[in-house]
């Protein structure tokens, strides 16, 4: 290797790791471990694949907390259903605060055109329960949640 490989691209030395000014000899002595806590619910949803379309039986779809998760036949979704029944954009899961403090996910159809069931009845928008059982054409998803929130 030439000495000229050997030299940063910018010509500028390497910068070495020094512990006195970048580890725990920085700040005069050991650095502590900081602990994090998440903002924010500390919830974990998911719909769980039992039937029905291509690829749905057995897969698990985490849902988003945070901008909603969006179900449907198209690739642009968060959950793809290849699906002839399913509408391009079917349906949205979100979460939404129903009380203060109090988080609840749910589900809303978006004008699809063979609609969204759960638990055997046609929807316009319904808040999920552990097991509702959601039908979307011939594809079925169980609705699961792990809810870590303090006071849950």
């Amino acid at each position: 290797m030439s000495e000229d490989n050997m030299t940063n691209q910018s010509d500028r030395p390497t910068e070495l790791y020094d512990p006195n000014v970048h580890g725990a000899g920085a700040r005069g002595g050991r650095r502590k471990t900081e602990v994090l806590e998440p903002k924010g619910p500390r919830i974990i949803a998911m719909l769980v694949g039992v039937e029905g379309a291509p690829g749905v039986a057995g897969h698990i779809f985490r849902l988003s907390t945070v901008a909603g998760t969006s179900i449907g036949r198209d690739y642009e979704n968060d959950i793809v259903l290849d699906e002839p029944a399913v509408s391009g954009q079917h349906a949205k899961v979100k979460l939404d605060e129903v009380e203060k403090g109090r988080l609840q996910f749910f589900i809303q159809d978006l004008a699809s055109e063979n609609g969204t069931v759960v638990n055997g009845q046609k929807i316009i928008k319904h808040y999920l329960t552990e097991n509702d059982r959601i039908t979307l054409g011939r594809a079925t998803l169980v609705f699961k949640i792990i809810d870590d929130t303090p006071g849950a």
